[in-house]
């Protein structure tokens, strides 16, 4: 919880206004695109982007839903692939691995 209490955290949320990238794991026991869409449903004035993941077949319901942190390849290129589209913060940002350093002639880029 907030200090502030729920009202004033949902007063907040109905404010947001940035884009918003909501993922949500193919067969996901924990945490379906019903509970997605739910939260989302906070967030009436930002501009959402909704996908879905590919999830693990097996292992129990957490297992699953932790998937995309076990095989990060596939969230990682679909955050960088929509983050290409964005122009926030920098439209001359460019998409490059979280391994390969900055550039040193102050190009921005976005670790995806």
């Amino acid at each position: 919880g907030s200090r502030h209490g729920t009202a004033a955290i949902e007063h907040a949320l109905c404010r947001v206004e940035v884009p918003v990238l909501a993922l949500s794991i193919a067969d996901d026991p924990v945490a379906p695109p019903g509970a997605r869409d739910e939260l989302l449903a906070h967030l009436p004035r930002a501009r959402v982007t909704r996908g879905e993941l590919p999830g693990g077949a097996s292992g129990s319901p957490w297992q699953r839903h932790f998937t995309w942190v076990r095989e990060p390849d596939a969230c990682a290129a679909r955050v960088a692939a929509w983050l290409a589209t964005q122009c926030f913060p920098y439209p001359d940002a460019t998409i490059t691995s979280p391994l390969r350093p900055l550039d040193s002639q102050g190009t921005h880029h976005v670790l995806a």
